[in-house]
């Protein structure tokens, strides 16, 4: 179910690509994709990614290897291509189960057919891409914590005339792109509220999961 109400759905085409497609809650189509035009490719798997994106995962051969691999293909909210991929390996091998983790990468669960026979269960983890900043909600100054010290320096650059965080996202305490007095405020009633807490990145380092135009460097 997409966050909208509608479905979505993954699988293969009459060419043998994999097939995304998307409907409105009524059951109209929004959008449909294709990919893996070149290669026997299926999704068996589909989950919804921390930026709101899709990603699937199934298996693929290649042109000149018949031997299939994790196939595993990225899009945005409106099934635009991010990047798909082919994972090879001495035999088979094919995924059925994948997971965004909370870092921004991927976890992919499946089954491998070594050369010399049989069959294994099978593991991938897919670091996140090397330049996505990692940070902590409510994190402004960058320690690596999150406490009083990070609301007073979104409020010293709010309203003085104090450098701006290191990460604004970090800072972005109530992840609506913007900073302002609402931000500092959601800190503190992390803070000193019992079970309140942030949206993640919290309370462990990682990704963004929303875009917005907040620039962040990476915080410790």
């Amino acid at each position: 179910v997409a966050p909208d109400g509608g479905y979505v759905v993954a699988g293969q085409t009459g060419g043998a690509g994999v097939w995304l497609l998307k409907t409105d809650c009524g059951g109209q189509l929004a959008w449909q994709r294709f990919f893996g035009s070149n290669a026997t490719a299926l999704a068996y798997d589909l989950q919804l990614t921390l930026d709101g994106g899709y990603v699937a995962a199934g298996w693929a051969d290649a042109a000149g290897d018949a031997r299939f691999g994790v196939y595993l293909v990225n899009t945005t909210d409106d099934g635009q291509l991010r990047f798909e991929e082919r994972f090879p390996g001495d035999g088979s091998r094919g995924g059925y189960a994948v997971k965004p983790t909370p870092d921004g990468g991927y976890v992919v669960a499946g089954w491998a057919e070594p050369a010399a026979g049989g069959y294994d269960g099978y593991l991938l983890r897919l670091r996140p891409p090397a330049d996505a900043a990692r940070f902590i909600r409510g994190d402004s100054n960058g320690d690596g914590a999150v406490n009083l010290t990070d609301a007073i320096v979104t409020l010293q650059w709010l309203f003085s005339s104090a450098a701006p965080p290191r990460c604004q996202d970090a800072a972005d305490a109530t992840d609506d792109g913007v900073l302002n007095l609402t931000d500092p405020i959601a800190t503190l009633i992390s803070l000193f509220s019992s079970g309140a807490g942030l949206p993640a990145p919290f309370p462990l380092p990682g990704v963004d999961p929303t875009a917005d135009s907040l620039a962040c460097a990476s915080s410790p």
